[in-house]
């Protein structure tokens, strides 16, 4: 008889997980539907850039076609030990499902812990929908592996809640799995939240845990400590990287990026208020965009308008009040923390080790979005227990009625300040059709509609909560409540087609070409480039070797050296200069940029590049400058006027009409066309109008091209100008050059911000850049063709990927690198990369008979190692134009040899004369010490679970 209870109790409860699981995957495939079903995929912005390309790529220790050589498996957000990933990994297809994976197991894991403290399967359900369907979870469905990490934090308290109870064997797997797993999963930041609330949550309700207080905390202490050590194998790496990272330090202000201004806090009840979708429910132009500080993805926190009533519910009930009580804790505390600079709370958590090295504090709303839907859970089960009195309901609803009153009470007299912003972000035209009416304003309208349903439905089902049909309308209003956000967001209308992960032809193209010759690329745009300038990171997807990458632990030397951003983008103009060997070194032959750089058009239609230019020409206000300045133009335009926007500075004693810089222009025939700007005329002081300025200015105010906020000192605000004026010319038809020089007077300077080659006869302009002007010096790049929108320009200085040279120069780091971007060694002479190596170390070799026809020849390479075959009749010094990084190994003929860093970022050995054989390995010791903890940590695991089941069974025998 026991043994068939046995039976029918544990068939009940896989009936009931089964359920659960199916009711949740229908869920989301249905929320999904119209991505899923046409042929897209949901992986916008980021999902798309990094996240995709990740679970694509194939797995490994190091690849070789990310910024020159990167340790790949220690990137946590390739989640190289991530179960999921590596299940679905091998699947085709399979990136839809991964993404509804981590929906569907957070609800599911919300749906456990809600039901355990509860007892109720529709608690668990509210609780589950809550927390899956939150605004955290659909904002950041771009950050695939965030939402993963996200995923586990239900699991890991749901266990430590079960072994509150019971020293199961079962459950401290589980809560060991789920420590792990989300560390794995690839989002140090939201693991380290879960870590956290999971540490909270066993020594706050742990205090008065049935199975006694010390027995539990070591069990706790167990789930945790074996969690992190299973984990190691990825923990260790990634520690490894971040010190060697961009982001190994933070401050202050890099910490408190992206938190929640109090103001925008509305937004947990009207989430679209201060922009969002473009799709037809919220289709109002000034919604296309944000006005807000930082957009929709890092600052959502919406749970719902009935959970939040269900949750005051459940925290004024007698149910379960210990619990409840530390969710509302957690609510409170999780809610402070996002809003960073506005709470003293962001000081002191700054000097919390670890925590301080990640940056937006509003990505704590995922422990808010728990704690609600545990709260609202809590909630359900109370009103159906009948432990909620008809009076609390209603107070409950009339005070939501209240606080949204309030809200509305203070936007409606905030509506001069948002139009205002609203204007600083959007045109006129989109500043006018901002309206606080609800019927004409969908982001105000929708929740209080949304929320007159709800608070019907909930008073309705109060009276009736046993009745069938009002559990579904509840549970249906929820998803309706919630998706009224969620299901407008931006996987819906960003969603990229498969289509685009297929190459284009002529990334083909130059993918055989670098391969062939053993060079790599760099895209100027990063992760923001078109797909035919090869986007970082799906250029490793696509298998084409990249100077460049996506990614927050770029290692800070490769930045420092191509100045490249985490986000992949090259700004400025640096890296086309003539004297910088960066992409030299690193075996760069072709860069893709933008065919044209981004434009603006000016009041008289003439256009202008987006981005001002940064020439100082004059020795005026203590710093010196150059005199001259010369513009190569790359596209020979005609041309019979020029337009240039410059400002003066310490000029007050510059009198009107002066002249200030002479320009010439010159086509390639020779013929040069000549004028000038004077100031008063053309240009003028920046600071005109301050008033410690104006009543000294000697000459004009010229035409003002764009006005920008300053201040002088504390107390001083004032209004900086640029100033534009266009030139006639003599016609030119082929321009290729555009000179400027100083004449003005020594005390004062001038910058020149934007030049335009105008043809007043088709009405056309030229932008004319400095990086144009680079880029059309022919003796370090060649044009190679525009591809639509995009050029590709070849450098024809670019090294191959190993080569000897015969002289080695130590020096420290800093010098190492100005060497490399000025052309010039520490002791003054021409720094020539095919003929010195620069090192940190010190070695002596400079080879004074050099063999011309030395040789440094790849002959076995893959992802993790390298043979190169040398030939020379005299010592030499092996140059990779491969990143170092610790792990490498290196040998001669089989004999172990020291690696230098070399060139700031690169591999070297030195070798002698003869031939030889050099290999690399990469050998990582931080990998195999992680593997060894978690190991140790799985056999620990295995040991404790067996010693808990046999002293389980050994009580209930006696």
């Amino acid at each position: 008889m026991k043994s068939l209870k046995t039976i029918t109790k544990n068939s009940h409860l896989a009936i009931h997980l089964l359920s659960v699981l199916l009711f949740f995957c229908l869920l989301y495939t249905l929320l999904f539907s119209t991505v899923i079903f046409s042929g897209q995929l949901l992986g916008p912005v980021d999902g798309f850039t990094q996240n995709l390309p990740n679970f694509y790529s194939p797995l490994t220790l190091w690849t070789n076609l990310l910024f020159a050589g990167f340790p790949a498996a220690a990137y946590p957000q390739v989640g190289t030990w991530y179960p999921i990933s590596l299940i679905l990994h091998i699947i085709p297809n399979s990136w839809n499902s991964f993404v509804i994976c981590a929906y569907v197991l957070a609800s599911c894991f919300s749906y456990g812990y809600v039901y355990t403290i509860t007892r109720s399967k529709l608690a668990a359900f509210v609780g589950g929908i809550t927390y899956g369907m939150s605004g955290f979870m659909m904002a950041h469905l771009d950050h695939t592996n965030m939402i993963h990490t996200a995923s586990w934090m239900p699991l890991s308290i749901w266990a430590l809640e079960k072994l509150r109870h019971r020293a199961s064997p079962l459950w401290l797997i589980v809560g060991v799995s789920a420590i792990a797993f989300s560390i794995l999963a690839g989002h140090p930041q939201i693991a380290v939240y879960s870590f956290g609330l999971s540490a909270v949550y066993a020594l706050t309700l742990g205090w008065n845990a049935p199975i006694g207080r010390g027995k539990y905390y070591r069990l706790s202490f167990a789930v945790v400590g074996l969690g992190v050590g299973l984990a190691a194998i990825q923990i260790i790496p990634t520690m490894e990287l971040s010190a060697l990272g961009l982001r190994s330090e933070m401050t202050f202000e890099e910490f408190n990026a992206y938190s929640l201004p109090p103001v925008e806090a509305v937004k947990l009840l009207f989430p679209y208020f201060f922009g969002g979708s473009p799709l037809w429910l919220y289709d109002i132009p000034y919604h296309f965009g944000s006005f807000g500080s930082s957009g929709l993805r890092e600052t959502t926190g919406y749970v719902g308008l009935l959970p939040l009533m269900l949750a005051v519910i459940g925290l004024l009930s007698r149910k379960s009040i210990g619990i409840a009580r530390f969710w509302l804790c957690v609510t409170l505390v999780a809610f402070l923390l996002t809003l960073g600079y506005a709470t003293p709370l962001s000081s002191l958590v700054y000097h919390v080790p670890l925590y301080n090295k990640f940056r937006v504090p509003a990505r704590h709303f995922i422990e808010m979005a728990l704690a609600v839907s545990a709260l609202s859970g809590i909630g359900v089960a109370a009103i159906q227990e009948q432990l909620v009195s008809k009076r609390l309901l209603m107070r409950t609803v009339l005070g939501s009625i209240s606080l949204i009153t309030l809200v509305l009470i203070g936007i409606f007299f905030s509506s001069n300040a948002i139009f205002s912003r609203i204007e600083e972000v959007a045109s006129q035209t989109q500043a006018n059709q901002f309206t606080l009416l609800p019927w004409y304003n969908p982001a105000l309208g929708i929740p209080l509609l949304v929320f007159l349903i709800a608070a019907t439905v909930l008073i309705v089902w109060f009276q009736s909560p046993k009745s069938q049909l009002l559990k579904s309308f509840l549970l249906l209003i929820l998803v309706i409540d919630l998706g009224s956000f969620g299901w407008f967001y931006e996987w819906q209308y960003s969603a990229p087609d498969k289509d685009q992960l297929i190459p284009t032809v002529s990334t083909s193209h130059y993918k055989k070409i670098l391969i062939d010759e053993r060079q790599r690329m760099l895209s100027t745009r990063g992760s923001e480039a078109t797909l035919k300038q090869i986007p970082s990171n799906l250029s490793r997807l696509w298998n084409v070797p990249n100077a460049g990458g996506y990614n927050p632990l770029i290692l800070k030397r490769i930045s420092e050296l191509l100045q490249i951003e985490a986000s992949g983008i090259v700004p400025g103009k640096e890296w086309a200069n003539v004297d910088n060997h960066s992409l030299d070194i690193l075996a760069t032959k072709y860069v893709f940029m933008p065919k044209l750089p981004p434009t603006l058009t000016g009041d008289r239609g003439f256009r202008w590049s987006q981005e001002d230019m940064a020439i100082s020409l004059g020795s005026g206000c203590g710093n010196p400058h150059p005199n001259r300045v010369k513009l190569r133009v790359p596209e020979r335009v005609t041309a019979n006027a020029i337009g240039i926007v410059s400002s003066l500075g310490c000029s007050t004693g510059v009198h009107d009409n002066a002249k200030v810089v002479n320009v010439s222009v010159t086509d390639v025939n020779q013929k040069t066309a000549n004028q000038s700007l004077q100031a008063g005329r053309d240009t003028s002081e920046w600071a005109y109008d301050c008033s410690d300025v104006r009543p000294h200015m000697q000459h004009q105010r010229a035409t003002i091209f764009e006005s920008f906020p300053t201040r002088r000192d504390e107390s001083t605000k004032c209004q900086g100008h640029k100033y534009v004026s266009i030139l006639p010319l003599n016609k030119l038809d082929d321009v290729k050059s555009v000179e400027l020089e100083y004449v003005g007077s020594s005390g004062a300077d001038i910058g020149i911000q934007k030049v335009s080659l105008i043809n007043n006869e088709t009405k056309q302009s030229y932008p004319v850049t400095e990086i144009s002007s680079l880029l059309a010096n022919t003796s370090r790049w060649h044009h190679v063709e525009d591809i639509d929108q995009t050029s590709v320009y070849e450098n024809l200085r670019a090294m191959p990927q190993t080569w000897l040279v015969p002289e080695v120069v130590s020096a420290k780091p800093d010098e190492v690198l100005r060497a490399i971007k000025s052309s010039q060694l520490p002791d003054g002479r021409f720094y020539d990369p095919s003929q010195v190596a620069l090192i940190e170390e010190p070695l002596n070799l400079n080879a004074q008979n050099f063999d011309p026809d030395a040789t440094a020849k790849i002959i076995r390479r893959t992802n993790t190692s390298m043979e190169i075959q040398t030939s020379s009749n005299s010592p030499a010094f092996l140059i990779l134009s491969d990143v170092d990084y610790p792990g490498w190994q290196a040998n001669i003929d089989r004999e172990p040899t020291h690696i230098f860093k070399t060139n700031y970022a690169m591999r070297g050995v030195a070798v002698p004369e003869g031939n030889h054989v050099v290999r690399f390995e990469f050998e990582p010791l931080s990998f195999h010490l992680g593997v060894g903890i978690s190991l140790a940590s799985l056999f620990l695991l295995g040991y404790l679970s067996f010693s808990l089941r046999n002293k389980y069974k050994f009580a209930t025998y006696n």
